[in-house]
């Protein structure tokens, strides 16, 4: 028989296993959230987290983003121990627009040694035929007195001095710095703080193009589908 008390216990139970699973950030294939009213939606692949607990209970690798203080959303690799701010996010060209953060480095991030990317950072740079790119020779000159090693505005970010592969290195101006490596090609809009990174995987523009929600298919953490949402229109959460 069913008791009054049984009954209340159960009804607990399940509002405690909905709060954490709220709380928890684990994504729910209906819901879209929002740091605020005015920023970019987050939703698959990326997932909102608090804590390194969250992260450990659910991630994709790259995709975890939190909301600072002021309602800003920000993108985490908490095994880099980095943060960027996400200016807007679209998801059916997959794209995500960051700005720099003072408390981090974003070129420092992105930089490069042939091509090779960070661990658990599946962003590369969005590639425009009509924008500028340049190679760099990186040095690390953290001993020298040298300031400056030539005229440009660019050559000192986050304690590396760049040189652009092309310029011809005078031998005596950096006689005290350490050759690190030569970087790729990387768009120079860099250097306005902020940038545009693609992501490939997981793919999800065909559900995108045809308004549909994307989500890992089941015991898959590589391949996705496409569904059909149960709700007419996104529910926000603001997480302030």
């Amino acid at each position: 028989m069913v008791t009054v008390s049984s009954l209340f216990v159960f009804s607990t139970i399940i509002l405690f296993l909905a709060v954490a699973k709220q709380g928890l950030g684990i994504p729910d294939d209906d819901h879209v959230r929002r740091c605020s009213e005015n920023e970019p939606p987050i939703r698959f692949p990326f997932q909102f987290y608090e804590s390194q607990l969250d992260y450990k209970r659910y991630h994709y690798p790259g995709f975890n983003i939190s909301c600072a203080k002021n309602g800003v959303p920000i993108l985490g690799l908490p095994t880099l121990k980095a943060e960027f701010y996400i200016q807007d996010i679209d998801y059916a060209s997959q794209e995500i627009h960051v700005y720099d953060n003072p408390d981090y480095c974003l070129l420092g991030l992105l930089l490069s040694e042939n091509g090779s990317r960070p661990m658990e950072f599946p962003f590369e740079f969005k590639y425009d035929r009509l924008k500028k790119y340049t190679s760099y020779t990186v040095f690390n000159c953290s001993s020298s007195r040298y300031r400056l090693y030539y005229n440009s505005p660019h050559i000192q970010f986050c304690g590396l001095k760049l040189v652009p592969s092309n310029f011809e290195i005078s031998e005596n101006n950096f006689e005290e710095c350490t050759k690190m490596y030569d970087t790729e090609s990387i768009p120079d809009n860099i250097y306005n703080d902020y940038v545009t990174l693609t992501w490939s995987k997981p793919d999800c523009r065909s559900c995108e193009a045809n308004r549909k929600g994307c989500r890992f298919k089941k015991d898959s953490d590589d391949e996705v589908e496409c569904f059909r949402r149960k709700r007419g229109k996104d529910e926000y959460f603001l997480l302030i």
